[in-house]
């Protein structure tokens, strides 16, 4: 998908007539609904990716990338629903873990404190899979630098 959106005009023509022949090509479908979505035709994008989910229920990633779509429309508790339905086809897919906890900021009911408590269950997931390092043996009171890095997916 990441591929066909520098031409999205052909892109978009092409996964059509690749539906029309093929109807149940759930992938196809999957595409359309995720180039169209980006291309700002909601509406288009909600009934492809409703159809890929239809065609292929246990898609992981037609639920995610409804379950996006549904929260840029502002559909919080049908994105909220699906998101959760995509954790529970894949419980480590961390791209949904991560847009769950998003979702969860503008969903009605939620409180400081679940929106933390849920931060921390997904940092505690994490931390499973991470094997610590230990600090280093001097401590930094002998007037070396504290070197820090910064991570973030928006500094492009």
């Amino acid at each position: 998908a990441k591929l066909i959106r520098g031409r999205a005009d052909e892109a978009t023509s092409l996964l059509e007539r690749a539906v029309a022949l093929e109807p149940r090509f759930h992938e196809a479908w999957l595409n359309l609904g995720t180039l169209l979505a980006d291309r700002v035709r909601f509406g288009e994008a909600e009934r492809a990716l409703r159809e890929a989910v239809r065609l292929h229920f246990g898609s992981a990633n037609a639920a995610f990338n409804l379950a996006i779509l549904l929260h840029k429309m502002g559909r919080i508790d049908e994105a909220l629903a699906e998101i959760d339905r995509c954790l529970a086809l894949a419980p480590d897919m961390i791209e949904a873990q991560r847009e769950r906890l998003n979702i969860l900021l503008y969903a009605e009911g939620s409180t400081p404190r679940s929106i933390f408590d849920a931060h921390r269950a997904m940092g505690r997931r994490v931390e499973r899979g991470v094997t610590p390092i230990h600090p280093s043996p001097r401590p930094y009171e002998d007037g070396r630098r504290l070197r820090v890095g910064y991570i973030s997916p928006d500094f492009r």
